[in-house]
C-alpha cells in the first residue's frame, strides 16, 4: 500500500466516524417540546435554503474511471489519457448561501458559494497524492415541499502533486484540479443533511508548462452536511 492509499485509508475513517458522530449527536439533544417538530425533514421552503445561510461539508469520493475531458464537447480538442488512474478524494468546504429560491418552474434554485481544501490520494497512477484548494459554485433546483433536492456544480484551484513525469502522467508539482458535480441533496433535520452524487475530477497543469497531460477521473461522491444556522 503506498502513502497515499495509506492517507486515504485515514481520511475515509474519519469521514465515517464523523457521520456516525452527527447522528450520534442529533439522537443525543435535548429538544423542548414545542421543537420537536423541526427534525422532521426540512422543506425547502423553509430558511435552510435561503440566502445567508452557511455550513460545513466533508465529501468523500471515489473515481475510479478516466473519461474523456467533457470540455471536448464545446472545443473538440481534448483527449482521453491513457493512463489508468483511480483516486479516493476528500473535500472539506465551507459554504454560503447567496440567493434566496427563485426562478421560474422546474429552474427555480438557490446558489451558493464554497471554498474548500482537496486531498486525493492517486490509489491508480504514476503520482501518489493532490493537495489544494477550490473556490466553487452549486446550484440547487428547490421545489417547494421537496425532500429531494438536485444539485449541478463547479469547483477549481491550485494544488500540489508528486508528479510522475513520465508520458501522459503530470510533468510539474504545481498543478491544478477543477471538479463538475451533479447529485440529489436530503435534509434529515435542521442541522444535518446529507447528498449523493457523480463526480469528474480533473487534474493537469494548466499549461504553465509542456506537454500539457492532463486526465478526468469520474466517479460517486457523498456528502455529509453541518448547518450553522440551525445548530
Amino acid at each position: 500500500m503506498n502513502n497515499g492509499s495509506r492517507i486515504s485509508t485515514c481520511f475515509i475513517l474519519l469521514f465515517t466516524a464523523a457521520c456516525l458522530l452527527g447522528a450520534v449527536t442529533a439522537a443525543g439533544q435535548t429538544i423542548p417540546s414545542q421543537e420537536v417538530v423541526s427534525l422532521e425533514p426540512v422543506a425547502p421552503s423553509e430558511p435552510l435554503y435561503q440566502k445567508g445561510q452557511r455550513e460545513f461539508s466533508l465529501e468523500s469520493s471515489y473515481l475510479f474511471k478516466v473519461i474523456r475531458n467533457p470540455w471536448y464537447l464545446l472545443i473538440g480538442q481534448y483527449y482521453k489519457n491513457p493512463l489508468d488512474y483511480r483516486l479516493a478524494t476528500q473535500i472539506l468546504s465551507f459554504r454560503y448561501r447567496l440567493t434566496d429560491p427563485s426562478g421560474p418552474s422546474f429552474l427555480r434554485g438557490s446558489l451558493e458559494m464554497s471554498a474548500g481544501l482537496i486531498f486525493s490520494a492517486i490509489l491508480e497512477g504514476p503520482e501518489d497524492l493532490f493537495v489544494g484548494l477550490a473556490l466553487g459554485l452549486r446550484y440547487y433546483f428547490v421545489q417547494p415541499g421537496a425532500k429531494l433536492i438536485p444539485y449541478l456544480e463547479i469547483r477549481a484551484g491550485p494544488g500540489w502533486t508528486d508528479a510522475g513525469r513520465i508520458p501522459y502522467a503530470q510533468q510539474t508539482d504545481f498543478t491544478f484540479t477543477y471538479m463538475l458535480g451533479a447529485g440529489l441533496r436530503y435534509d434529515v433535520s435542521p442541522r444535518f443533511s446529507l447528498a449523493l452524487g457523480l463526480l469528474d475530477q480533473h487534474l493537469s497543469n494548466a499549461y504553465i508548462s509542456e506537454p500539457n497531460y492532463g486526465f478526468d477521473a469520474l466517479g460517486i461522491n457523498l456528502g455529509f452536511y453541518v448547518h450553522f444556522d440551525s445548530i
